[in-house]
C-alpha cells in the first residue's frame, strides 16, 4: 500500500514539474515588456458636438381602430397589410365560441394558459383574417390565449411573426409558451 501512494505521489510531482516548465516558457515567450508600450494613445476621436432636433422620434399614428395600426409594407412590387392577432373581447364565463381576427391562412391554437397550457382547440384564419373555435364552456378567472400552430404546409415561417402581430395582451409565459394575444375569462355574476 506504502508502495503505491510513492509511486502515485512520485508521478504527480513529475506532472506538476513538467506543467510547471511548459507554463513557464509558454509565459516568458508572449512577455511584453513594458518599456516597449506607447502611452497617452487616443484610440477613439473625440465627440462630435451633438444637436438635438425638435422630434427626434416621430409620433405614435392612433387610428378610430385603435393602436396599434396595422402597417402597410411596401417593397416597390407589392403591398402586404399586417393584421395582428386579436381575440374579440370581452370573453365571459360559459361561452363556447371564441372569435378574433389574424393573418390570412395561419393555424393558431387556443390553450388554457391558468392550466399550464390545457389544449382548448385550433383552427386556421379564413380569407379575411377571422377564426372562430367551438370549446367546452369556459371558466371565470382563467386566462386563454392563441399561439401558433404547426406551420408545415403552409406559406408561413415563424420568424415572420415579429412584434407587428402581437395583440394588446401578447405575453410569453415560463413553461408554456408565447401568446400572441390573451384575454382573462370575466365572472358573469360580476
Amino acid at each position: 500500500m506504502n508502495n503505491k501512494i510513492k509511486i502515485l505521489s512520485g508521478f504527480l510531482v513529475f506532472i506538476i514539474g513538467v506543467l510547471n516548465t511548459g507554463c513557464n516558457n509558454t509565459l516568458s515567450e508572449q512577455s511584453i515588456p513594458l518599456e516597449n508600450t506607447k502611452t497617452n494613445i487616443q484610440v477613439y476621436p473625440p465627440p462630435k458636438e451633438y444637436k438635438p432636433t425638435e422630434n427626434p422620434y416621430p409620433s405614435p399614428v392612433i387610428t378610430q381602430a385603435g393602436y396599434p395600426v396595422p402597417e402597410v409594407m411596401d417593397d416597390g412590387n407589392t403591398s402586404i397589410t399586417i393584421t395582428p392577432f386579436k381575440l374579440d373581447k370581452p370573453i365571459y364565463e360559459g361561452d363556447t365560441k371564441i372569435s378574433g381576427k389574424g393573418p390570412i391562412n395561419v393555424p393558431i391554437i387556443l390553450l388554457d394558459i391558468t392550466f399550464m397550457g390545457e389544449y382548448l382547440g385550433q383552427t386556421i384564419t379564413n380569407e379575411n383574417g377571422i377564426f372562430n373555435i367551438t370549446v367546452e364552456p369556459l371558466e371565470a378567472s382563467h386566462r386563454i390565449g392563441i399561439m401558433l400552430g404547426p406551420l408545415e404546409g403552409t406559406e408561413w415561417e415563424s420568424f415572420e411573426f415579429d412584434q407587428n402581430y402581437y395583440g394588446n395582451e401578447a405575453r410569453n409565459i415560463p413553461l408554456v409558451g408565447f401568446f400572441y394575444d390573451t384575454a382573462l375569462i370575466i365572472d358573469k355574476s360580476k
